[in-house]
């Protein structure tokens, strides 16, 4: 399976970036350029961290999408032709828990430190 991934996103808590970015505008953008899983950053930032928590649910293990409320209020921008479930990746360093693993796509092979074991 092939697929577009964007593997190092920013979240607005880093310098020089847009206040709009927002899992919900990262799924709306997501879906319109064909990107199918994407890949949080910031993940020390406890605001964003919070955000993610209140706004993912577990799809498979180690993706996430968006919970239905918050796909409902972006469904409506996002063009018939471009409408698809955008998968997020979780990354973080725990203080107490650190693990390292590696999960293939396709021919891409993403190195990954899981959020929420």
């Amino acid at each position: 399976m092939k697929f577009i991934a964007d593997l190092h996103i920013h979240s607005r808590f880093s310098r020089a970036t847009s206040r709009t970015l927002t899992p919900e505008s990262l799924s709306l953008w997501g879906q319109k350029k064909g990107i199918k899983v994407i890949g949080t950053g910031d993940f020390t930032h406890p605001e964003w961290v919070r955000e993610l928590k209140e706004k993912f649910t577990e799809t498979e293990k180690g993706l996430f999408s968006l919970k239905p409320e918050y796909e409902r209020e972006i469904e409506g921008e996002i063009p018939s032709s471009c409408v698809s479930k955008t998968l997020f990746i979780k990354s973080s360093v725990s203080k107490f828990n650190l693990q390292i693993s590696f999960i293939s796509f396709s021919t891409i092979w993403l190195f990954k430190i899981p959020l929420f074991i």
